[in-house]
């Protein structure tokens, strides 16, 4: 079923909605459920949306800057909307100097009484001097946002991993993932990955930025990580990562050196992990596999979802596809479990003829579908976040070509998945 179909006309009316501009004395639009489309002239990457205690909402996205030379620079923007998806203010865009050379990349956020705590990547181009690097140069940093809109950066030095720490002809590359509070201390853990020294990073930082203790975890693949980890009541961190063999949980105490890694996808199978969260004392997770939905192997792409315990058992597996016989590709992206147990994920869906659309399916607790509904644009559509709001509908978030540009989607919809 398509829940949202526009015409290049609509598409236009929904972007100049998008905006938020009113006229003097006019109130913005007001209605329970929403979409907008949100573009400051540059591609849109969208990261993360969440909801703030007061209901209104963050959205975290990445900016593409293209220059004449078709040099590509990075950004991080955070937009803040009010609950009814206005844009409240002007984005707050890091570096705010647009003829910096270096770039930005963010991953993760997370919301803090006096703002925001951003995750994310300064990718070098010049060393200190303001001349060119000889190498590839990337290291994690921490952001603050306060509420008056002020950055305020820490570098998370290579050396507290046992690397490089300063840009020099030796390439460190680091890269940035999920980041959490540790329940015990308010501490900030961040999670990375270094594709330098082909390990998985992990460090305990205080609100100042000051690390506390940090580690390297090295695997013998490269891997990719999930959007997320989770941080429990004993300060032992979880999340996931994709590796050659398939997708891995990974549980790390907190300031050690040692972690647990085991494989939770089946050995003929091809799976990555996108996104994972807590699950009522166990772990829910979202990917992409080329099983069928009867569990063998295929040939296409589907949704998986798993509930896993502590203990890294498998207690619930289930693949997911559109038609039920396998005729399109699908992607698992995010998840969120909801107020009553069950879990909703956001994936894509391939079309014949529109690239991709977003793909939105609510299971119940034992992995059944409640329902599914299929949105998107006549351009490529790509889901990043997906949350349940405290009134019981569901924040969307993704990113959508139009004109060949990526544009910010951010959609409100009911507790049925709906637009109303």
């Amino acid at each position: 079923m398509k829940l949202l179909r526009y015409s290049s006309l609509a598409l236009a009316l929904i972007l100049a909605a998008g905006s938020c501009t009113t006229e003097s004395g006019v109130k913005p639009p007001q209605a329970p459920t929403f979409l907008r489309y949100l573009n400051g002239g540059n591609n849109d990457i969208a990261v993360v949306a969440q909801e703030k205690a007061d209901g209104s909402l963050v959205l975290l996205s990445n900016i593409e800057i293209t220059s004449g030379a078709g040099v590509i620079t990075r950004k991080v923007k955070v937009t803040n909307l009010d609950k009814y998806g206005n844009q409240v203010g002007n984005p707050a865009i890091y570096p705010s100097d647009f003829s910096a050379t270096d770039s930005y990349e963010a991953s993760d956020l997370i919301i803090t009484s006096g703002g925001y705590i951003i995750h994310a990547e300064h990718i070098y181009t010049t060393k200190a001097s303001g001349s060119l690097i000889a190498t590839p140069q990337q290291r994690l940093v921490m952001l603050t946002l306060d509420a008056s809109g002020n950055f305020s950066e820490a570098a998370i030095a290579a050396t507290h991993f046992g690397e490089a720490d300063t840009v020099k002809a030796v390439s460190v590359i680091h890269e940035s993932a999920g980041l959490a509070l540790n329940p015990a201390n308010n501490n900030i853990m961040l999670l990375g990955w270094s594709a330098s020294a082909s390990a998985m990073l992990l460090s305990e930082v205080n609100a100042s930025g000051a690390v506390q203790w940090a580690y390297q975890y090295p695997t013998p693949e490269s891997t990719v990580l999930s959007k997320r980890l989770v941080v429990d009541g004993a300060q032992q961190s979880t999340w996931m990562r994709t590796a050659s063999g398939g997708v891995r949980i990974v549980n790390a105490p907190a300031n050690t050196p040692t972690t647990g890694d085991i494989l939770l996808s089946k050995n003929t199978l091809t799976e990555s992990v996108s996104d994972m969260c807590s699950y009522g004392g166990n772990f829910a997770l979202v990917g992409t596999t080329n099983a069928n939905p009867d569990g063998t192997p295929g040939t296409g792409k589907n949704i998986f979802y798993r509930k896993v315990t502590p203990g890294s058992e498998v207690t619930t597996s289930v693949v997911l596809d559109l038609t039920g016989n396998n005729i399109t590709d699908e992607e698992g992206q995010s998840l969120c479990v909801t107020q009553t147990g069950e879990v909703v994920l956001l994936g894509t869906t391939a079309t014949s003829d529109r690239g991709t659309d977003y793909y939105l399916i609510k299971l119940d607790a034992f992995g059944n579908r409640v329902w599914e509904r299929t949105f998107g644009s006549r351009g490529d559509d790509e889901g990043a976040s997906v949350r349940q709001l405290s009134d019981g509908s569901y924040l969307i978030f993704g990113s959508t070509t139009l004109a060949g540009l990526k544009t910010l989607m951010v959609m409100k919809a009911d507790k049925d998945g709906l637009i109303k």
